[in-house]
């Protein structure tokens, strides 16, 4: 695999500090929302957790506000 070529999990899960980067909270309240089982759903393998990306959209169009014009 190419250097540039990410595998193909990589392409549809992100870490906790880059779907903090995104939704704008802190990476310790994702975690902590993780331990109280709250939050976004996540997967876990060994001590690595991954968000999907598709649950990173709807939490974040769960959460839109259309302004009444």
């Amino acid at each position: 695999m190419k250097a540039n070529e990410k595998a193909e999990w990589e392409q549809e899960y992100l870490t906790d500090i880059q779907v903090a980067k995104i939704i704008g909270r802190a990476v310790g309240t994702l975690r902590n929302e993780r331990s109280l089982g709250r939050g976004l759903p996540f997967v876990k393998i060994g001590r690595s957790v991954r968000y999907k990306i598709a649950d990173v959209h709807s939490f974040m169009d769960s959460r839109r506000v259309d302004p009444e014009n």
